[in-house]
């Protein structure tokens, strides 16, 4: 067996690579093609919908949990019924 290590002399040689000469340049302006638009250049919903949206949504929220609460104490209240007229 050489005495030198091949992974070593591998290594070496692996990293004694050339840069081509505007290479950043050229990688610089591929990402600058790719960026997005600054956020502020997208177009966002009104202020006063997002506004009527979130209380709509608080609405609809509420209006169901009113709804569940109503069917509970209405299968409770007829459960008892149920078993009181049937002698349990």
């Amino acid at each position: 067996m050489s005495g030198a290590d091949p992974y070593e002399a591998w290594r070496k040689q692996r990293s004694d690579v050339e840069v081509a000469p505007g290479f950043a340049d050229r990688v610089m302006r591929a990402v600058g093609a790719c960026e997005r638009p600054p956020a502020d250049a997208e177009a966002s919903p009104p202020r006063g919908f997002r506004f009527a949206s979130h209380y709509a949504a608080a609405a609809a929220l509420l209006l169901v949990s009113v709804v569940a609460a109503v069917l509970r104490i209405e299968s409770v209240v007829a459960l008892i019924l149920v078993f009181s007229s049937e002698g349990f």
